[in-house]
């Protein structure tokens, strides 16, 4: 099966667009706070790792419930060539 842009949308990283390859996921890397991950392809096949900042610590108390889409400020991410 192909992948194509609508399975887990594109983004712009300096000038070139990337294509996810999954949904972001959290997680906890090299001792740094829980972030959102996942990664990401360009027409070159260039692979990426896209994080996403965690804004929203309500998460933390297990009795708040708190949507993914307010976890993060999805329009703010880094990018880092794998």
């Amino acid at each position: 099966m192909t992948q194509n842009a609508d399975d887990f949308g594109m983004l712009e990283h300096e000038g070139i667009m990337i294509m996810m390859t999954q949904n972001p996921y959290i997680d906890k890397k090299n001792n740094e706070e829980s972030a959102y991950y996942a990664t990401a392809v360009d027409n070159d096949d260039n692979k990426y790792e896209v994080r996403w900042e965690i804004t929203n610590t309500d998460y933390l108390n297990p009795e708040n419930i708190v949507e993914e889409c307010e976890m993060c400020n999805w329009d703010n991410f880094t990018v880092r060539e794998l």
